[in-house]
């Protein structure tokens, strides 16, 4: 049987690099795996460059301890940021750091980063995907605010505040919220028009007002039992909301415009974890509502 040769160079991309086929089976390849760059923005591995030194600006912390990323000048689809820079930890994304980057994909966070300050991704409209590591303690306000692309949003368990309109307008489709944070602060989804579904998780005390407000494709919220109080308007424009699983101790009831008006559309308020969702996806994208006996079509859910 024929045994593949590959070349022991590195052939490579924005976000990979792998060993290409020497043989006449072009199509193969070995070793492929993601970039893993030094401050300076080179590939540890391969020969590739994506953030040169240079896109970055840091700024030593007041503390002399770690750097903040103060700004970035690069025109990358893909960013990663140096887990360290001239001998310490980057521990920050600083304010306005790369707001309204047209270029920019997808952002790739070391698990150093602890917070991602005021407007630091602001209105990036292209951007699709980031992840959170479980160093993150803060998202400070309007930090994502109309990334209207960013759909795939996972909060670490090691998050403690997210500020007002923190990711008001983008495109996420739902949202677990970790029993780390103490309320959900004022307008941080405002206007998620894509938001599908809502789980907030035990430990979370207070939605404030206008949290949810306007987002129009919301069916299902999930109360935690430790949640005690939902600001005004804090689901204001959500009339979708047909399903609540409610453990908590505030009384909801249907048709009801109080709490938040979260419950003025709702069909069914569940209070036990083993009640059957009457939610259903047809073909994977219409959203419907299918008790046994009346059925509703909700609308799309983009994907």
């Amino acid at each position: 049987s024929h045994k593949h040769t590959f070349s022991a160079e590195w052939s490579y991309d924005e976000e990979y690099h792998w060993h290409a086929a020497t043989c006449e089976h072009k199509e193969e390849i070995s070793g492929k795996e993601a970039h893993s760059f030094a401050a300076d923005g080179k590939c540890l591995s391969c020969e590739y460059v994506q953030n040169a030194k240079s896109e970055f600006t840091f700024v030593k912390s007041d503390n002399a301890e770690y750097y903040i990323i103060e700004k970035y000048s690069g025109k990358a689809k893909t960013v990663t940021i140096p887990a360290e820079y001239d001998g310490l930890p980057v521990r920050e994304i600083g304010a306005n750091a790369f707001e309204y980057n047209l270029d920019m994909e997808k952002v790739v966070l070391p698990d150093t980063i602890e917070r991602i300050k005021y407007k630091a991704f602001f209105a990036c409209v292209r951007l699709r995907s980031i992840n959170f590591p479980s160093s993150l303690k803060s998202i400070s306000s309007f930090a994502f605010y109309m990334c209207e692309r960013l759909d795939n949003v996972v909060l670490p368990d090691s998050l403690l505040y997210i500020e007002k309109l923190a990711f008001a307008g983008c495109g996420i489709t739902e949202i677990t919220i970790p029993g780390s944070i103490y309320g959900i602060s004022q307008g941080t989804f405002l206007g998620c028009h894509d938001l599908f579904k809502v789980v907030i998780k035990e430990g979370v005390v207070r939605i404030e007002t206008d949290a949810f407000d306007g987002c129009p494709s919301l069916v299902s919220v999930t109360l935690p039992s430790t949640m005690a109080w939902i600001g005004d308007d804090a689901f204001s424009g959500c009339d979708k909301i047909v399903e609540i699983y409610n453990f908590s101790s505030i009384d909801i009831k249907k048709g009801d415009s109080s709490n938040g008006q979260i419950a003025e559309n709702a069909l069914d308020i569940f209070t036990s974890k083993t009640d059957k969702s009457n939610i259903v996806l047809i073909d994977g994208d219409f959203v419907a509502y299918d008790n046994g006996a009346d059925v509703y079509l909700l609308g799309d859910k983009k994907m």
